[in-house]
């Protein structure tokens, strides 16, 4: 029962099927060695050739994540390899809904989190799916995008905050960060916080250093000072 389920909520005509999700959940829960055997069900999905199965059963890994109980994530987060989601967003899914989908499941992973290595390895696997496979004109507008943010938050003029609203807009997915220290930088494009203070991290273009938004202000941030 559990192998057709899996197969009936990541099938290519599959919706959202959320209460045939929530059974999946159940059972996994119920008897956790049966979470080995979705696992082998979801590594085998994840290769299947049509786009639609890929994408369907990575909402399932994701909704299985976000509702099992703790024994049984740490299997699933297995899943969460960079070579496996690189081979995902590359290979598999080709279309730009698609992998806006792929791309905000894992916003919302990190978003979640509340464990600092958990919140890492979604990080790491969101910056390699906006890694992977944009082209050189698309980073290069992304760029482009951030650095006219910047510059335009540190403007006076109080019609800054429309135009500065689409851009950072246009570059979601973006995820909500807590300072965990304080910063005081006199450096044009770098962004000052206090603890606590809730940034909104709009871009991940380095391991180190992070695109945040704070009170209309835009800047870089180093990623070890928030959470």
């Amino acid at each position: 029962m559990l192998l057709e389920n899996i197969v009936k909520v990541t099938g290519e005509d599959a919706l959202e099927d959320w209460p045939s999700i929530m059974k999946i959940v159940d059972e996994i829960d119920i008897d956790n060695s049966s979470a080995n055997e979705a696992i082998r069900a979801i590594y085998r999905r994840l290769d299947h050739p049509s786009e639609l199965v890929c994408l369907n059963t990575f909402t399932l890994l994701v909704a299985l994540v976000q509702n099992c109980e703790s024994a049984v994530k740490s299997h699933l987060l297995e899943s969460f390899t960079t070579n496996i989601i690189r081979k995902l967003y590359r290979e598999k899914i080709t279309s730009p809904s698609s992998k806006e989908k792929i791309r905000n499941l894992l916003v919302g992973l990190i978003s979640e989190a509340t464990d600092v290595s958990l919140k890492a390895l979604f990080q790491n696997s969101l910056n390699e799916v906006l890694s992977s496979t944009d082209s050189p004109d698309f980073n290069q507008n992304k760029k482009d995008k951030i650095q006219q943010a910047i510059a335009l938050s540190y403007s006076p003029t109080h019609e800054k905050s429309i135009v500065l609203d689409k851009i950072i807009t246009s570059l979601v997915p973006y995820h909500s960060a807590e300072a965990m220290y304080a910063l005081t930088s006199s450096q044009f494009g770098d962004l000052s916080f206090e603890k606590g203070d809730i940034i909104n991290v709009i871009d991940t273009p380095y391991k180190d250093w992070w695109v945040g938004e704070l009170n209309g202000r835009v800047g870089y941030l180093p990623s070890n000072y928030v959470l």
